[in-house]
């Protein structure tokens, strides 16, 4: 596609017509406006965006990388954001043409390895967020999203491993213990899921994916007054009454727990 700069225009009208100083000097600021280039959102634009909803950050990160594709930041957070908005595709291949560039960014390997996972490719997941645990090793993220890797590809004491060592680096985390806790359900140990997940229910503000997750297991246990109770905190009471009858009538099949797990 054939480009005029305009400021390279504008040099050629002036050496072909005769105009004042003032003619001048009026269109130098118009031709300087012209030329500028959009600028990056400033440092507290960026951190605000973390607190806006994913297709508002999704928008946001979007122009911020098409400004400059090798800006580290711009990158992780757009492969976030698409990923956020359900685009895992995308978010791994923004992340890997970045990591071409900066190979050892630990923020930019979690945005990998995270996209990767989203795709349901657990193992090509596993090595991205191991390098982003060793280039960051007081960062918890990796080792929690590696856990969750383990756990889809049927690991669980690797998985198991990786909660813990999350923990170590942000105690008493109710999002890895909620994921922690779900590991042992997988696995076939639904009381330890259970103690696992009192504990981040009983913090200050916990997700509400940790009360789901006790409502499951505590109906998985049969203990279903107490798991319809805990659900209705975050949904309708049919939906919460529907979800134990479920549990229910899939261990009333089963018979055991072992059958439940599928062996």
């Amino acid at each position: 596609m054939l480009r005029i700069s305009i400021l390279a225009l504008s040099m050629a009208l002036a050496a072909c017509a005769t105009t004042s100083g003032d003619e001048k000097a009026s269109a130098m600021p118009e031709t300087a406006a012209a030329q500028q280039a959009p600028a990056p959102a400033t440092p507290a634009a960026r951190a605000a965006m973390e607190q806006r909803p994913p297709l508002e950050r999704a928008t946001f990160w979007t122009r911020e990388y098409e400004l400059n594709p090798a800006d580290k930041q711009a990158a992780t957070e757009f492969s976030r954001a698409l990923r956020q908005i359900g685009n895992p595709e995308k978010a791994a291949s923004v992340a890997e043409q970045a990591l071409a560039l900066y190979p050892g960014h630990a923020p930019l390997l979690l945005a990998f390895g995270s996209a990767r996972l989203e795709e349901g490719r657990a193992p090509a997941a596993i090595d991205p967020l191991k390098q982003a645990a060793a280039v960051a090793p007081g960062d918890w993220r990796p080792w929690s999203v590696l856990g969750i890797a383990h756990d889809l590809m049927g690991d669980y004491p690797a998985a198991q491993d990786a909660y813990r060592r999350a923990l170590q680096l942000s105690p008493e985390n109710p999002r890895i213990l909620s994921n922690y806790a779900m590991s042992y359900t997988l696995s076939g140990q639904p009381a330890e899921a259970e103690r696992l997940l009192r504990k981040a229910t009983a913090q200050e503000n916990p997700p509400a994916e940790a009360r789901q997750n006790l409502a499951l297991v505590l109906a998985l246990q049969g203990k279903f007054d107490e798991a319809r109770n805990l659900s209705l905190i975050d949904v309708p009471a049919g939906t919460a009454a529907a979800n134990i009858d479920y549990i229910r009538s899939m261990l009333t099949r089963t018979r055991s727990w072992d059958d439940m797990r599928g062996g």
